[in-house]
């Protein structure tokens, strides 16, 4: 029992390390662009992978902003019940000229859906 109760500590420890070394590492080799038609989100780790957000799927535009005016861009799509989409622009530059351009992209697709 000496021996496994540390070792449980150490274990958990280990993978928060290794868990925020990787998220350093995925942050510094994702792209994010934003269209006149969509948002993409490029990842580059073992493989390339795209995510595509159309307009219309998002609802909610948050904006966490740092001093030096870089922040995360989170969007999201509330669904029915507890349906929650997220996706996130992370550490980008000058996050407030990003989040307008999305608020317009958004607004603009809710123009012509209707």
């Amino acid at each position: 029992m000496g021996i496994i109760f540390p070792g449980v500590f150490l274990l958990a420890g280990v993978a928060a390390i290794a868990g925020a070394v990787f998220e350093m590492i995925a942050t510094g080799r994702t792209a994010y662009a934003a269209t006149d038609r969509r948002l993409l989100i490029v990842r580059n780790l073992i493989r390339r992978r795209a995510t595509t957000i159309a307009p219309t799927a998002i609802n909610v535009v948050e904006v966490r902003e740092k001093w030096d005016r870089s922040g995360t861009l989170t969007f999201r799509r509330e669904g029915d019940g507890d349906s929650v989409k997220k996706f996130a622009f992370i550490g980008i530059p000058n996050v407030r000229e990003v989040a307008k351009h999305v608020e317009e992209l958004r607004m603009s697709a809710r123009k012509q859906a209707s």
